[in-house]
């Protein structure tokens, strides 16, 4: 016997359609007030499992306030939320008659929904701790004090916003929202702190101080302000620093072609760095230098040219000054005596040198007088050879009164003696003979 068919009743009406919470988009909205707004409309729909809508908001609010404490988190879930309600077997409300279903397939709608909405309120209750509980006076409170401090961070007052934070603990310790908060105020503060100390430090010239400051700032936050800028400007300044350093310690010693070496490639690098001192330093380093290539190096050809270089060098600083003047004019009377002596030509030998033996005569360690004594007896011996005995006389004379002394003497006193010798001696004369 079978049992009777049961009967259906009326249907009952159709449920009303949930009232969906008003978009919160008040005009003319400061950023962090369509934050807070934003915010709010996104909660809304959290709660009433409009997990699309809720997800369309705090993304918004994300690009808004890309830095806001707990929005990643939720976003993440809510991507969660909607693969599950995804995953959830579809009605058929248009079917007259529902199919039989078994005991876990009847349950396992409500304990996926049981699941989300614990999922959902762990999450809430750990991004926005007590604030977020309906009718309870301290949760207004609580709000208020986290608006403000966020405020003040944006505002970059983080002692306030220590604070609001600090406060929110006492009231509520487990607010992990407040604890990021007053964590991001603290780190904040602190890098504040900081960053002055790094501005204090360049403005004095102080770069060790200036390095520290900002190398801890861009360990703790990269990106923050322009600290990677300042970073390059004191990190270059300290080697423009540290060249002048050693530029300065040659020049102070005497080693001129060091001191030139290293504030030419201070110069090179940049050309506005302590332009005017480098200068003078320059100018200084080039006629000492000049002067003691002439000195050390006597007669060589190569240290004559250089020389003649750095007195060219400072007078592209100075070009009045005599010093310089006088330094190159003498080295160039001196470079073409060398080239005549070694090519024997004395006659030009003697037309550059005598002026500069004559102007300075222990120049180039007294190798001028070497050369010009060089010069007076090889022109005397060729002038006896050619009889040109006042000539020879006049040379030979000259190389003895040279000083200082350079050679031994004894060549020119003797072409002198022959000379005279042979000016004294009556030319002979032919007598014609009578036939």
């Amino acid at each position: 016997m079978t049992s009777p068919r049961p009967t259906l009743g009326p249907a009952p009406p159709p449920a009303a359609p949930r009232a969906e919470p008003e978009p919160l988009h008040p005009p003319a909205l400061s950023s962090s007030d369509q934050a807070d707004a934003l915010y709010a409309e996104g909660m809304a729909y959290y709660q009433r499992r409009r997990w699309r809508q809720a997800l369309a908001a705090f993304s918004r609010l994300q690009a808004v306030q890309p830095g806001r404490q707990g929005v990643s988190a939720l976003i993440d879930e809510l991507h969660w939320f909607i693969q599950l309600e995804e995953m959830a077997p579809e009605e058929s409300p248009r079917e007259p008659l529902p199919r039989p279903v078994s005991a876990r397939q009847r349950w396992l709608p409500w304990m996926i929904t049981l699941f989300v909405l614990a999922a959902a309120t762990v999450v809430v209750v750990a991004v926005a701790g007590e604030r977020l509980w309906p009718g309870q006076n301290a949760n207004l409170g609580l709000v208020e004090l986290y608006n403000d401090g966020q405020s003040q961070l944006a505002i970059g007052n983080y002692d306030g916003a220590i604070a609001a934070f600090e406060r929110i603990l006492e009231i509520s310790p487990a607010d992990i929202g407040a604890q990021a908060g007053l964590n991001q105020a603290q780190l904040l503060r602190d890098l504040a702190q900081s960053y002055r100390t790094a501005q204090a430090a360049i403005t004095a010239e102080e770069w060790p101080a200036a390095r520290t400051a900002l190398e801890y700032i861009a360990a703790k936050y990269p990106g923050y302000e322009d600290v990677d800028q300042l970073l390059s400007f004191v990190l270059r300044r300290q080697e423009l620093e540290s060249l002048y350093s050693e530029a300065t310690a040659a020049y102070n010693s005497n080693d001129w072609a060091a001191a030139i070496a290293r504030f030419e490639a201070l110069r090179d690098r940049d050309a506005a760095f302590r332009a005017d001192a480098i200068q003078e330093f320059l100018f200084v380093s080039y006629l000492e230098e000049g002067e003691a290539l002439i000195t050390q190096q006597g007669a060589a050809i190569n240290a004559i040219r250089q020389a003649i270089q750095h007195f060219n060098a400072a007078l592209t600083i100075h070009p009045e000054n005599q010093r310089a003047v006088r330094g190159r004019q003498l080295a160039s009377l001196f470079e073409g005596g060398v080239r005549a002596a070694q090519r024997q030509d004395w006659g030009a030998a003697l037309e550059n040198l005598q002026p500069v033996h004559e102007a300075q005569p222990d120049y180039a360690g007294g190798a001028v007088s070497c050369l010009l004594y060089d010069a007076y007896v090889a022109l005397a011996e060729q002038e006896t050879a050619q009889g040109e005995y006042r000539l020879a006389l006049k040379h030979a004379q000259a190389a003895l009164a040279l000083e200082p002394a350079c050679r031994d003497r004894a060549p020119a006193a003797q072409i002198e003696q022959a000379v005279l010798l042979a000016l004294a001696t009556p030319t002979p004369t032919s007598t014609a003979t009578a036939t």
